[in-house]
C-alpha cells in the first residue's frame, strides 16, 4: 500500500508538529496505567501528555504518572485539590495544550500504536478538515467499527448526511451511531478550531432548567458546531484504533434506578434532555445556515426524538424480558 501525502510530509519533516493528549482522570490508577502505556507505545513523536487528576485522594495516580516519565518525555501531571467536575477537567486539559493538534483520551481506554501517526497524516492530507475520525474498537465485544467521515462541501450538507444516516431502528444502528459520535469527540482535533468551537458554545447557548446543570449535553453541541465549521476526515488505516473498554467503574455516575417508577422518571428526564439538545441544534443551524435549513432540521429532529422514545421503550422492554426469563 502506498503512503499518503500526509505520511510522506511527516517523514520528510525534521520536526513534526507537537500533539497534545489530555487525560482527565479520577480514582482509577490501574486503568490510567493502561492508557499511559498505550501512549508510550505510539509511533509518533513529539507528544505532550497532560494528566489532569480531579482530586483523587492519596498519591496513587501521581505514582503511576511518575513511572512513565522516562518513556513519555512530555508528560505533565496536575492534581486539582478540589473536584472541578468531569467537563471542567476535560476543559482544563485543552486549556493547557501547547500542541497544534489535540485529543482527549479517557483514563479507562487506550490507543493502538499507529493512532496518532495516522491521524496527523490524515489532517495533513485534508487541511480543510477540523478533525480526523478513526476506527472505534470495542475491546469487550471484540468489534471494530470503521470511521465515518463527512467530507461534503457545506456545513448543512454534512449535518444533513449525519442526521439521515443516524435514522432507523435496530440495535446495531444505534450502537454504531453512538460509537461514531464518541469517536468524533475523542478523535484528533486541530487545537485552534476546537477551542473556538467550545468557547462559542459555552458563551452562546444555555440549557433549560434543570438541564443547565448537566455536563453531558455540551459534547453534542460542540460536535454540531464542528460539523458546521469544517469537514471530518476519516482515517483509512483501520489498524489506527481508539480502544474502548466497557463496564469500567465510573466514579461520577450516580446510582442506577431499579424500581419501575424511578426508571420512568429517568426515561422522561432523558427525553426532556434530548428535546433541549435538539432545540439548541436548530438554533445552531439557523444562525449558521439560515431559516429554511433550520426548518428542515427541526422536522428531522422531531423524527429523531420519536426514534429516541422507541429506543428507550425497546431497552426497557428488553430489560424486563431478561429479568422475567431469569426469574
Amino acid at each position: 500500500m502506498g503512503m499518503s501525502l500526509g505520511s510522506l510530509i511527516l517523514n520528510s519533516m525534521k520536526d513534526s508538529p507537537l500533539v497534545t493528549i489530555g487525560i482527565p482522570t479520577c480514582k482509577r490508577p490501574r486503568l490510567l496505567a493502561r492508557a499511559l502505556k498505550s501512549i508510550a507505545e505510539q509511533t509518533y513523536q513529539p507528544l505532550e501528555v497532560c494528566v489532569a487528576d480531579n482530586a483523587t485522594p492519596g498519591r496513587d495516580n501521581e505514582e503511576v504518572v511518575c513511572s512513565f516519565r522516562a518513556s513519555i518525555p512530555g508528560l505533565i501531571y496536575k492534581k486539582h485539590l478540589q473536584d472541578i467536575g468531569q467537563m471542567g477537567n476535560h476543559l482544563y486539559c485543552l486549556e493547557q495544550a501547547k500542541g497544534e493538534f489535540f485529543m482527549w483520551l479517557c483514563d479507562d481506554d487506550a490507543l493502538s500504536p499507529l493512532y496518532i501517526e495516522a491521524a496527523v497524516a490524515t489532517l495533513f492530507d485534508h487541511p480543510e478538515a477540523s478533525f480526523s475520525a478513526l476506527t472505534f474498537f470495542d475491546a469487550v465485544r471484540a468489534r471494530k467499527i470503521p470511521p465515518r467521515g463527512y467530507m461534503e462541501n457545506t456545513g448543512f450538507q454534512r449535518v444533513l448526511a449525519f442526521l439521515v444516516e443516524d435514522l432507523g431502528i435496530g440495535e446495531r444502528l444505534w450502537e454504531e451511531g453512538w460509537a461514531r459520535r464518541f469517536n468524533w469527540l475523542y478523535g484528533l482535533h486541530r487545537t485552534g478550531p476546537l477551542r473556538k468551537s467550545i468557547k462559542k458554545v459555552l458563551n452562546t447557548y444555555q440549557f433549560w432548567w434543570p438541564n443547565e446543570e448537566w455536563e453531558a449535553g455540551l459534547d453534542d453541541l460542540i460536535l454540531m458546531d464542528l460539523l458546521l465549521m469544517g469537514k471530518v476526515a476519516p482515517v483509512t488505516n483501520t489498524e489506527a484504533q481508539y480502544i474502548y473498554f466497557r463496564n469500567t467503574e465510573k466514579y461520577y455516575a450516580g446510582p442506577r434506578g431499579s424500581s419501575f417508577f424511578v426508571n420512568q422518571i429517568n426515561k422522561l428526564r432523558y427525553m426532556y434532555y434530548r428535546t433541549n439538545v435538539h432545540w439548541i441544534h436548530v438554533r445552531q443551524i439557523y444562525e449558521q445556515e439560515g431559516f429554511f435549513p433550520s426548518i428542515l432540521f427541526a422536522f428531522l429532529s422531531i423524527i429523531h426524538l420519536i426514534q429516541d422514545f422507541f429506543v428507550a421503550l425497546y431497552e426497557q422492554i428488553g430489560a424486563r424480558l431478561k429479568k422475567y426469563c431469569h426469574s
